[in-house]
């Protein structure tokens, strides 16, 4: 039989358990309740709140924040549809962003991405005439914040240089949806994208080549590009292989503005293949090969002059080389046929052709940097190089003075055709028109 003694100390050490038990039930109970607000509850309203305010700093309209929803249990963030824009701009909308990602690497310092998906985008970006551009209304300036923390953040990256963390993507998608590009002349590009994949990218293994895949149009001009890169690597290598249809003036046109023709049908497509290495010390070596087609052309001007061609197609197989004082070698090979072309002055002669052939088995091309050095700068001297206008230049004056360049320094270097070139002409005329009695010559 137990004493009083005994029975009071069974009972203590009960109340002692019971407190125990209590104290270890409401300590769990704590740390379960402070697990589930950090995993599930706090991320998301706390990412919003910042979001939402940033925007709110910049004077950006939006609407949609509270789609953002971030899932730590499930290593998922995802967002949209959201919608922004600033003053009266066009309205940009993201329809859905997301992307799944592995904490596993993390103690390696590596972040892994297994998925990063954006779906129906529509964003308008204008170039206007100082030189700026606005997405959807918003300027970079408001983005970049103007300029502040510039110092702060320089001197943050470097001290953090010897601790970055490499990164890595597995898949990223980016489909259905819409860029208008609208340049303060008044031309336009539309870009439809309905896909642009990535695959297989990271940093910290950069001899493994990633895939991309582009497909879309611009301004209904069908873009198809697919290849392969090592973006990290060094030296860094693209192989791409490309396909472009239906290019006409018509559609070039929307972008680079009237081009003063009274006629101006024509189609051209390509599908080529090329490669690129570029080196650390600036050199670049390419090679290319394709063929390219011209399909109904006819152009007509005001003052009579007319150019019709029914088919044209130029094969190309060229190796290039640009050293790292940017001097240019090119050799290779290519050969131009076309069927029926017919050319008219505008005093009315006219040649024809029923077809023309010509073909070049070996060819090069060499333009040294200095003499192209010299040659610019003399051109600058003498005016040749332009001068400020007070305004940004037009896109189309910028592609027409570098066309205009590349073509005026072309000829002033050395081009050599070895081999045995051919020009084969089948069924030439010539017609000359005599305002003077009305007939004509052939």
């Amino acid at each position: 039989m137990s004493s009083p003694v005994d029975s009071k100390k069974i009972n203590n050490s009960k109340k002692r358990n019971r407190k125990i038990f209590v104290w270890g039930g409401a300590v769990a109970f704590a740390l379960v309740t402070l697990f589930l607000l950090v995993v599930f509850i706090i991320p998301t309203p706390t990412a919003r709140y910042i979001i939402e305010s940033q925007l709110e700093r910049l004077g950006i309209n939006h609407e949609g924040i509270d789609t953002v929803h971030i899932d730590l249990w499930n290593s998922e963030v995802s967002a949209g549809p959201v919608k922004f824009q600033s003053r009266d701009a066009r309205q940009g909308e993201i329809g859905e962003v997301g992307f799944h990602y592995r904490l596993a690497g993390l103690f390696e310092k590596r972040a892994f991405i297994d998925l990063f998906f954006i779906r129906g985008v529509d964003l308008a970006v204008d170039r206007h005439e100082d030189g700026s551009i606005t997405f959807n209304g918003i300027g970079l300036e408001q983005i970049a914040g103007g300029g502040e923390g510039e110092d702060h953040d320089k001197s943050s990256a470097e001290e953090g240089d010897g601790a970055a963390v490499e990164f890595g993507i597995e898949d990223f998608e980016f489909t259905d949806s819409v860029l208008v590009l609208q340049d303060y002349t008044g031309g336009s590009l539309t870009l439809e994208l309905e896909r642009l994949a990535l695959a297989n990218f990271s940093t910290w293994d950069p001899q493994t080549a990633g895939s991309f895949e582009l497909e879309g149009t611009l301004n209904g001009i069908a873009l198809n590009l697919r290849g392969s890169a090592r973006p990290f690597n060094n030296p860094i290598t693209i192989d791409v292989h490309s396909q472009i249809q239906d290019v006409t003036i018509d559609k070039v046109a929307v972008f680079t503005g009237p081009t003063g023709l009274t006629r101006q049908a024509a189609t051209v497509s390509s599908e080529a293949h090329h490669e690129y290495v570029f080196h650390p010390d600036g050199r670049v070596e390419g090679a290319s090969k394709g063929t390219y087609t011209v399909d109904k052309l006819d152009l007509a001007t005001a003052e009579g002059e007319l150019i019709t061609l029914d088919h044209a197609t130029l094969e190309i197989d060229l190796a290039s080389q640009t050293s790292s004082d940017k001097s240019l070698f090119v050799t290779g090979e290519m050969a131009i046929e076309t069927t029926p072309i017919s050319m008219t002055s505008g005093t009315g002669e006219t040649i024809s052709a029923k077809e023309i052939a010509f073909d070049v088995e070996q060819f090069s091309f060499k333009m040294l940097a200095a003499k192209r050095d010299a040659d610019m700068s003399a051109d600058t001297a003498s005016g040749n190089g332009g001068g400020s206008t007070g305004s940004a230049p037009t896109i189309v004056q910028l592609i027409l003075s570098g066309a205009e360049s590349l073509a005026r320094n072309a000829l002033r270097h050395h081009l050599e055709i070895g081999g045995r070139p051919s020009i084969v002409v089948r069924g030439a005329d010539f017609a000359m028109s005599s305002s003077e009695n009305g007939g004509s010559q052939t």
